[in-house]
């Protein structure tokens, strides 16, 4: 990631290397105006060919517009490049799940009900 980002107290992006061709990005905090840009520069940067990111939003407290625009457009990235991104919103999560639903992208990000490290599982 680059920039010169002055992120909110509590608020962290950390990359999980989870084996071949699979990597997961915890995220914790509020998605928002000024969380959003660190964001969207870190799925941008994972987004790779042909393989897999996995969203963790178990630990997001809020979900803004720009948050939902840089997982759509991570999302489509990952589909332009044969590869996949796949958001965990956590369980009962409604600060995520529920600007999801409410927009749609529900039905355009892959939504995964378990947790980060089922989805980061290999498909069998």
């Amino acid at each position: 990631m680059t920039g010169p980002y002055r992120l909110p107290d509590g608020w962290r992006l950390a990359v999980v290397e989870h084996g071949a061709g699979v990597t997961v990005l915890e995220v914790e905090g509020e998605i928002d105006t000024v969380t959003a840009a660190p964001l969207d520069a870190a799925l941008q940067a994972l987004v790779r060919e042909g393989e897999t990111v996995v969203v963790d939003l178990s630990r997001v407290r809020f979900l803004g517009s720009h948050g939902l625009a840089a997982l759509l457009e991570g999302a489509e990235q990952a589909r332009r490049r044969g590869g996949r991104l796949v958001v965990v919103p956590g369980p009962d999560n409604r600060a995520v799940l529920r600007p999801l639903t409410l927009t749609g992208l529900d039905r355009t990000i892959e939504i995964a009900s378990g947790s980060a490290q089922e989805a980061a599982r290999p498909c069998s």
